[in-house]
């Protein structure tokens, strides 16, 4: 039932794949789905955080980039204060870049960029140095831009090493001038080409493809939802595995109650997962009365990814403020009432 996501083009695919359909890429990860708070150095450092999910801070990565410089460059000099010096800084540098950060509105990201970060700190740094996002998909591309000044910086920093090597704040300063320059054109370019207006004057330059209108009973709709559905309920199923597991360490009865009722919930779900794909594939025009069969089982398995949802939220509050476990075993009993309802109205 589970889903993973390609590390590479972003897609979503089965679990039991060992390669992706879309670009043949090997190598994926989990959904970065709700989970235990992590309150390491490394997020401190690196990431903010919306919601439950972490993401790469721009702001944090330049403060520390701008701390290190000044600090490898000022501290062989023998100054007492190059530390102090190479703080405020970076320092300066955060609350500049967090400042840019708000008045650009980036604190609130959308659900597909969110899922697509948090993929460890050096593929996070490698995604930020040479790819953009796609804002509509998640997905990482490589970005000319940013790769050629990367290039340029090292090229100019070289140059800049061979002639006075012993000033290491020339070299970066002379670097950073003469690769922003090529930085700038090559951002304006890509923003002109992809902005709205002139995306749309360059799809209308398009030769036209005649597309096939699907027919007004195509059960295309029901097939995307259900999808999406199975994908949701794969990475919460997962995910409530694990927090049970981290609130009642087996071989408790607690856990095995817990999961025994996961069991029972993954097992309805899928039975009326597989109803629903019956009804597509051998249904012929969608009737009302076919679309209203549908619907209802469409309705018990959002009920159930719901009641996921909640058992979820409820282990990850009861984990982290130490709480008891009446709360949680409330939602577990909502949920198997769910599914003795659902077996009885099948019966």
């Amino acid at each position: 039932m589970a889903n993973k996501i390609c590390n590479k083009c972003g897609s979503n695919v089965h679990a039991s794949v060992n390669y992706c359909p879309y670009c043949k890429s090997s190598s994926f990860r989990n959904g970065n789905e709700i989970k235990l708070h992590d309150n390491s150095l490394k997020y401190q450092l690196f990431y903010w955080k919306q919601g439950s999910y972490y993401v790469l801070s721009k702001s944090k990565v330049a403060a520390a980039a701008v701390f290190l410089f000044f600090s490898a460059a000022l501290v062989p000099s023998g100054s007492i204060g190059a530390i102090f010096i190479a703080l405020i800084l970076a320092g300066l540098t955060y609350v500049v870049g967090s400042s840019i950060h708000k008045i650009l509105n980036k604190d609130r990201l959308s659900q597909t960029l969110l899922s697509n970060n948090d993929f460890g700190l050096i593929v996070d740094l490698k995604h930020l140095l040479f790819y953009w996002q796609n804002k509509s998909t998640g997905q990482y591309v490589l970005s000319k831009t940013k790769t050629i000044t990367v290039l340029l910086f090292m090229l100019f920093a070289s140059i800049a090493a061979v002639y006075n090597p012993s000033s290491l704040i020339g070299i970066g300063i002379f670097s950073v001038l003469c690769s922003i320059p090529t930085f700038t054109a090559g951002y304006a370019i890509h923003r002109l080409t992809t902005a709205d207006p002139i995306a749309k004057v360059l799809e209308s330059n398009k030769p036209k493809v005649e597309q096939v209108k699907a027919p007004e009973n195509s059960y295309h709709e029901y097939t995307a939802k259900l999808n999406e559905l199975k994908h949701v309920f794969g990475h919460k199923e997962s995910n409530v595995r694990e927090l049970i597991d981290t609130r009642f360490e087996p071989p408790q009865l607690t856990n095995t109650r817990f999961m025994h009722s996961v069991d029972t919930c993954s097992e309805m779900f899928n039975e009326q997962a597989d109803d629903i794909e019956n009804i597509i594939a051998l249904a012929g025009d969608l009737t009302p009365r076919i679309k209203e069969e549908l619907q209802s089982k469409f309705d018990v398995l959002e009920s159930m990814i719901d009641k996921l949802n909640q058992l979820a939220n409820e282990l990850v509050l009861s984990i982290e403020e130490d709480k008891d476990s009446f709360a949680v075993e409330n939602q577990v009993s909502e949920m198997e009432n769910l599914i003795k309802s659902v077996k009885e109205y099948l019966s």
